[in-house]
């Protein structure tokens, strides 16, 4: 992976968190919001590609939590998967 990719990797995060923020600052979690597991999982793609991958995990396990409390079957699937392929 060259330099540059890193970088946009890092923004993207920085962009991801965020968006995290917003939504757990607005309660908007409360509301069975999917967006903050879409933000999980978009945030733990980027830590797994530039190589961090217990942030990676760490994020899928939170996004997978989230998914779970509000029965976001289809979301916890996907995160499944994409934990065991780290």
């Amino acid at each position: 992976m060259n330099e540059y990719a890193k970088e946009e990797y890092e923004e993207a995060i920085e962009h991801f968190n965020e968006g995290v923020g917003t939504i757990l600052q607005n309660n908007l979690d409360r509301n069975e919001d999917t967006r903050l597991i879409d933000l999980y999982i978009y945030r733990g793609d980027a830590f797994s590609k530039i190589g961090e991958n217990d942030r990676a995990r760490d994020n899928y396990k939170r996004g997978l939590i989230y998914a779970q409390s509000i029965l976001a079957v289809e979301k916890v699937e996907k995160i499944k998967e994409k934990i065991t392929s780290l």
